[in-house]
Order: C-alpha cells, then sequence, then structure tokens
C-alpha cells in the first residue's frame, strides 16, 4: 500500500468524523489533554475500519490520483458522493470547472474529495456539539448549585468530572456516543 493509498483510505473513511467528534467529546468530559491524543487517533482508526475495505480495494497499487483508472475513480465516487452535503457542494466549485452548475461526478476527484473531507467534519462538529450538551448542562448545574450554597475552596471542574463520567457510564456512553457518530454512515 502507498502512502496516497493510505491518505485517501483515511480521507474517504469515517476516520476524520470519529477523531474530531472524539477529540470534542474529550473536551466535554473536562480531561482536557488528560488522556493521550494517539490514543484518540488509534480509536478512531479502529473505530473507522470498518468502512474503509472497499476504499482499500480501489487504491491498492496506485500511488496518485492520475494513476487511478477511470473504474476505479467512479467507484471512488459512488461511496464518497452520497455523503457529501449538498450545502457544500453547492458551494464548491471546482478549480476549472466545465460549467458552473457541474454535478459532483463531472468535478475533479481531488475537488470531490475535499467536499467530502468538508462534510466529514461539519458531521463531525454536529454530532460533538450533540455530545457536549449534556456535558455542559452538568457544568452549569454543579457551578450555580456551588456558587448558591457559597463553596468556594472546591474548584466545580473537581466535582463536575467525577459526575460526568457517572453519566457516561450510567447511560453506556460509548454505545450512544459510537452510534451518534457513525449514524449516517
Amino acid at each position: 500500500m502507498t502512502v496516497f493509498g493510505i491518505v485517501t483510505i483515511l480521507l474517504c473513511s469515517s476516520f476524520v468524523r470519529v477523531l474530531f467528534s472524539l477529540s470534542i467529546f474529550r473536551r466535554g468530559l473536562g480531561l482536557g489533554d488528560a488522556g493521550s491524543g494517539l490514543v484518540i487517533i488509534l480509536l478512531s482508526l479502529a473505530i473507522s475500519l470498518s468502512t474503509v475495505n472497499p476504499i482499500s480495494k480501489i487504491v491498492d497499487g496506485v500511488s496518485s490520483f492520475k494513476e487511478l483508472p477511470p473504474e476505479r475513480e467512479k467507484e471512488l465516487l459512488a461511496i464518497i458522493t452520497p455523503r457529501i452535503d449538498p450545502k457544500i457542494s453547492k458551494n464548491t466549485v471546482a478549480p476549472s470547472p466545465p460549467s458552473a452548475n457541474a454535478s459532483d461526478e463531472s468535478k475533479p476527484i481531488e475537488t470531490v474529495m475535499g467536499m467530502f473531507v468538508l462534510s466529514e467534519i461539519r458531521a463531525a462538529y454536529q454530532a460533538g456539539v450533540m455530545l457536549l450538551i449534556p456535558f455542559v448542562v452538568i457544568d452549569i448545574v454543579v457551578g450555580i448549585l456551588m456558587t448558591s450554597l457559597g463553596i468556594t475552596v472546591l474548584s466545580a471542574e473537581a466535582v463536575c468530572v467525577p459526575l460526568k463520567l457517572l453519566l457516561f457510564l450510567l447511560v453506556d456512553g460509548w454505545t450512544l456516543i459510537i452510534g451518534r457518530i457513525l449514524n449516517g454512515i
């Protein structure tokens, strides 16, 4: 497998979406930089492996888009084009488009992949915000309670992180997170 193949697999799978969403989740949980970023990357890679098999067959033995046979390019486009956000597709113009209203299939593969990655990042932020909301509510409630009780010696974060972890374990958080992140893939 060439470097081109590995990069294409990572960009055309759910890896970007999972990586961004888990990074937002880690921040929302209140862990900040606790826990290695490498662990988040490896977890993202493991989760996204289920979506890479067709892509790996398409880019196997190819070292650039110019070497990609047209039938393989069509297969790759068939995989990624349905997952491109229509708003991003509408507002993205190829460097030298054949027409102003060109379809995604008529745009260069590099442009379509860029639109796909932008769509994945947008979906990741949407999933990340949905994962973040319960934790923000816990932060607000604990902050208000601690202020109203006059507890100023103990930081709100020292109370919030255990509560967030407990909530995460009680609601089977991993199942909910993975389901939310991979929704629509």
